[in-house]
């Protein structure tokens, strides 16, 4: 596990410099990739964070009876996904929108990079809570996040991916809000549904020992 969790660090990292790198103008042929790319660290710490952390604790039957289960399930492990998902991938597209300007790159290669992560950040943020408390939940929200990007790529190969989705960067920036804001709001309501769905049973005598 120790190996996966360092090899999820140097790999992130690895992924968030590809798009200074291989960076491409509108057009080109590899021209959406690197906007991909940006979200990569993002995807891959929350899902090291997912099979390192969060399914073990979650998805342990001794935990379930904890009195902490409520709290955990509907709130903690959705946070923990949310603060992973979303924060790292602002502190990426930041960098990367810095790098954009300085290069002097145009406005749709900004709104472009908002709408792809849309596309990934909402399969991502819907699905976490379930990802969480299922045995190899962590490698299945690689293919959940990507598999919009799959389609789009196959579907679009010769407009999105070479010309990009042609929105400006105020409509792009809000689309990306919006939909940030309700799969997150998504994600709680599934995980507070899942955990009375499980019909959890707390532990009476953890109860006592927690009382007194």
């Amino acid at each position: 596990m120790t190996f996966f969790f360092w090899f999820g660090i140097v790999f992130s990292l690895g992924a968030a410099v590809l798009p200074f790198i291989f960076h491409n103008a509108p057009n080109a042929e590899e021209y959406m990739f690197p906007k991909i790319f940006i979200y990569f660290p993002s995807l891959f710490l929350t899902e090291i964070g997912l099979i390192c952390g969060c399914r073990d604790i979650a998805a342990n039957k001794l935990v379930r009876s904890f009195p902490i289960a409520k709290e955990l399930y509907t709130k903690s492990v959705p946070l923990f996904s949310a603060i992973l998902t979303v924060g790292v991938s602002v502190v990426c597209v930041g960098a990367y929108f810095i790098f954009l300007g300085i290069t002097g790159a145009e406005a749709e290669q900004f709104a472009d990079t908002l709408i792809i992560g849309a596309v990934i950040l909402a399969p991502q943020l819907i699905m976490s809570s379930f990802l969480a408390i299922i045995p190899g939940g962590g490698a299945l929200g690689v293919y959940v996040a990507f598999l919009p990007v799959i389609l789009i790529s196959v579907i679009g190969e010769n407009t999105v991916m070479r010309r990009g989705f042609g929105v400006s960067v105020p409509a792009a920036a809000l689309i990306f809000a919006v939909s940030v804001a309700v799969s997150a709001a998504v994600m709680f309501f599934l995980a507070g549904w899942n955990y009375r769905r499980s019909n959890v049973r707390i532990n009476n005598a953890l109860m006592n020992c927690e009382t007194k």
